[in-house]
């Protein structure tokens, strides 16, 4: 190969090819190193991604409690207040039916100063997806104080009744009770959980929106492909728990229709997981 070289030539070839497959090695072994840079760099984006897809799994959660217990609580309870009423009902048939008309009519007019009491409940929207309006603490204590002055004057008909009727008379302060007791959950505590909702949106929200700039940063390849599949997946499920928060501001009955929208998100945030860990 070198015959027709001259000695000078010949010098030169044999310390050129050495050098060119020196340079050859070299930037191969540069574009290896690139690759493995970007292979750490997108890793390390992939392992952020999954950390603020587990904020995003704690905030979703979150918002499923509350959406739950907003709805849960005023209905259950109300629930609560429509039987305690019946039994009260069952309570005065029975004082009646026992000659007792007295005494019903001395309950009756305890009963009665519970009218405002009783009427007193959220002002629903006619806009969809916004949540009612609840009374006030002070409205609410009002009518807690109520039911208290006319369970307590109630046991006092109890006390000066027939031996017979007494009984059903503090059958009726007992169930008086529990009406009251109904009555601040379904409009205290739901109403307490309804204040919570909005900011429970906004932070699922903002953790979905976190998750969504962080997946567009990463490079379009077959790494990377899987990753954006799965959050896009968990994306639009979170999309249909605008279903459930529609549900949950017009306080529907059904709390487990309005769950499973939240569990479907849920699931398909633990399925991505899984699929961002095989990245």
């Amino acid at each position: 190969m070198f015959s027709r070289l001259g000695i000078r030539g010949r010098i030169l070839a044999v310390v050129a090819l050495p050098i060119l497959f020196l340079i050859a090695a070299v930037g191969f072994l540069t574009y290896q190193s690139v690759v493995t840079y970007q292979d750490a760099s997108t890793s390390e984006q992939i392992i952020e991604i999954g950390d603020i897809g587990q904020d995003l799994a704690v905030a979703v959660a979150q918002e499923r409690y509350i959406a739950s217990m907003v709805s849960t609580t005023y209905n259950a309870n109300r629930d609560r207040m429509g039987v305690a009423q019946g039994e009260i009902d069952d309570y005065l048939v029975q004082l009646r039916d026992a000659g007792a008309d007295d005494v019903a009519d001395a309950v009756e007019a305890q009963l009665a100063t519970l009218s405002d009491a009783r009427s007193l409940d959220i002002v629903r929207s006619d806009e969809a997806g916004q949540l009612p309006a609840y009374p006030t603490e002070q409205e609410i204590g009002e009518a807690g104080a109520a039911y208290g002055a006319a369970a307590e004057a109630i046991a006092g008909v109890a006390a000066s009744a027939p031996a017979a009727a007494q009984p059903l008379v503090l059958g009726i302060a007992q169930a008086v009770g529990v009406e009251a007791e109904a009555m601040v959950r379904s409009l205290g505590v739901s109403g307490a959980y309804a204040a919570a909702f909005p900011d429970a949106i906004v932070e699922t929200d903002t953790q979905r929106t976190a998750v969504l700039e962080a997946v567009a940063g990463l490079p379009d390849n077959d790494t990377t492909a899987r990753a954006q599949s799965a959050v896009a997946t968990v994306s639009a499920q979170i999309a249909n728990i605008e279903i459930a928060r529609a549900q949950a501001a017009a306080l529907f009955p059904d709390t487990f229709n309005i769950a499973e929208y939240y569990d479907s998100a849920l699931t398909a945030m633990a399925s991505a997981q899984e699929d961002l860990a095989l990245v």
